[in-house]
């Protein structure tokens, strides 16, 4: 067994809850060879799959081309020690800055480096395969530097693409081992990643027999202040009806459950949660999960979030937790 762990932070990210989606996968579909993910983040989810050795073909998908562009980089790049040793010699340098002046100063030159190779004034920004090798490696190490060492891991941008989260308050970042960025590209080598909206691997997922997919979408808000779903300038929320994009995956997953595929979605367990995903579906199974959250955690605090997770297909070792 592997124990490949995300290497990027993630708001949203799904650590506490991929055990319980690889018991799952281990438990209840061992006819299932291909696994799909088109809200893949972090990879949290992935990652203890693959650690499990549960599937053989996997296909992943996200919409920020930033994001997309560090996996298929770290993916197929030949010297892994090349990126190893940048990402090392940029952390050493900035734990070795003394004064907050300094430190700030260095990393706003490291995300200027960064947005000047994803935003253009004039034009939207590059697709993935427009970056040539050098620029990409380029990209994979700032934007796991800044990663790093930004404020809480997360990712953010303005309507132009630029990353715009600022520094974060740590006093000294951890420098990851090559072994650790060399089974993660290991992890990432046999993968094929796409770069859009999710909705080409809801139907991918339906044409593929024996395929188990997850959705973890932006969540639906527990309150105005708690939404964040701007991870790229397209964001999941892009017209005035604010629940336009959540309506509009249901209807997307009202194919998976008519075409009897195997899957969960997780979304956060509140009224307007269950209005979408649930309320009017028949041939669904849903769960209550209590989660801990890791970003954003208020220190003393549980923090705890419930969580739903709908599936198409009934899961016996969760019958305590069901609700519908």
């Amino acid at each position: 067994m592997s124990n490949v762990q995300p290497i990027i932070k993630w708001a949203g990210g799904k650590r506490k809850l991929a055990p319980i989606i690889s018991n799952i996968a281990k438990e209840n579909l061992s006819n299932c060879d291909t696994y799909i993910e088109p809200f893949f983040g972090g990879g949290a989810v992935y990652f203890d799959l693959y650690n499990n050795q549960l599937f053989k073909n996997v296909y992943v998908n996200d919409i920020v081309p930033q994001l997309v562009s560090f996996y298929k980089t770290i993916a197929h790049i030949n010297n892994v020690e090349e990126i190893h040793n940048h990402i090392s010699k940029q952390l050493n340098q900035f734990n070795a800055l003394d004064s907050k002046e300094e430190r700030q100063d260095f990393f706003y030159d490291v995300r200027s480096n960064f947005n000047n190779l994803w935003v253009n004034e004039n034009a939207d920004a590059p697709a993935v395969s427009e970056l040539n090798a050098e620029d990409s490696i380029q990209s994979a190490i700032l934007l796991y530097v800044l990663n790093r060492t930004c404020f809480n891991g997360l990712f953010r941008v303005n309507k132009k693409g630029g990353f715009n989260v600022p520094l974060g308050s740590y006093k000294t970042i951890a420098i990851p081992t090559l072994d650790e960025i060399e089974n993660y590209s290991r992890a990432l080598n046999n993968t094929e990643i796409f770069l859009g909206d999710y909705e080409k691997l809801i139907d991918k997922s339906i044409e593929i027999e024996n395929s188990f997919t997850y959705l973890d979408p932006p969540y639906v808000e527990n309150s105005k202040t708690s939404n964040f779903t701007s991870y790229s300038k397209d964001s999941f929320k892009d017209s005035e009806d604010v629940d336009a994009e959540h309506i509009r995956l249901s209807e997307n997953f009202d194919k998976l459950i008519e075409s009897q595929s195997k899957a969960i979605l997780s979304n956060h367990n509140n009224s307007k949660a269950m209005e979408i995903f649930v309320e009017g579906k028949s041939e669904i199974f849903v769960y209550e999960i209590d989660i801990t959250k890791t970003i954003g955690r208020v220190k003393g605090s549980k923090n705890t979030s419930s969580e739903l997770l709908i599936s198409t297909f009934e899961i016996p070792q969760l019958i305590g937790s069901k609700i519908t």
